[in-house]
């Protein structure tokens, strides 16, 4: 695949099983010309998975991709509660 859809990938496993699971995807993304869009609803995972982030609320976005090295887990809910309130 040139792009991988991972929905809620680590959704019911352990604490142990989640880091293994997120260091798998950026090791089989990493180097390689594949693309993983992650899914998440945990703050946490999309900044420890992710190069960059959008932002989506009910489906849409407004196009905005930032840089993970710029985001805490406050920033993304901020993000996401601002959307909603548009």
């Amino acid at each position: 695949p040139v792009v991988m859809l991972l929905d809620q990938p680590t959704s019911g496993v352990d604490i142990g099983a989640k880091r293994e699971i997120q260091d798998m995807i950026r090791t089989f993304v990493k180097g390689s010309e594949i693309a993983a869009i992650v899914v998440s609803s945990e703050e946490a995972e999309i900044l420890q998975v992710s190069d960059d982030v959008v932002v989506f609320v009910r489906g849409t976005c407004d196009g905005t991709v930032y840089a993970r090295a710029d985001l805490q887990p406050g920033d993304l809910r901020r993000l996401a509660w601002t959307a909603v309130a548009s």
